[in-house]
């Protein structure tokens, strides 16, 4: 292996560790709700399936309640920190009694694929991909 075909192997590796780093950047965090359902549900917790965590209306503080009437009208609300979630969870599904039903509350980390962090990780994937194929090709005739 020549020197040349070394440093474009180090450099698409480097972009490509530089995709998956701003890619970090669009993650975001998304509340939806469902309801009224019927029972509260359970999730697997690592070692066994639980209900999940469950909250009065009235016991939530102004904003999240806010935040909890938007949903269950159908809104999908995003928010860039796990602080911004309702209820301080990080991420996760709670119920809400509200008025005599249950609602539950979903609480889901995605990629955000119209941030500028999106767009930078898809250029500089791309470009790593690019310059690995040309150090091959440099090296292997591929």
């Amino acid at each position: 292996m020549n020197w040349s075909s070394f440093l474009a192997f180090y450099v698409a590796v480097m972009l490509l560790f530089g995709s998956f780093a701003t890619g970090i950047g669009a993650l975001e965090y998304e509340v939806t709700a469902e309801g009224p359902i019927d029972h509260t549900p359970t999730e697997w917790n690592g070692f066994e399936d639980a209900e999940v965590t469950s909250y009065q209306y009235q016991d939530l503080s102004e904003r999240d309640q806010r935040i909890v009437d938007r949903a269950i009208a159908g809104s999908r609300l995003v928010f860039r920190a796990p602080g911004d979630l309702p209820t301080n969870l990080d991420k996760g599904n709670f119920v809400v009694r509200r008025n005599g039903h249950r609602y539950l509350v979903r609480e889901s980390l995605f990629f955000n694929y119209e941030t500028k962090f999106a767009a930078a990780s898809g250029t500089l994937g791309f470009a790593g991909l690019l310059v690995f194929r040309i150090a091959l090709r440099h090296e292997h005739g591929w």
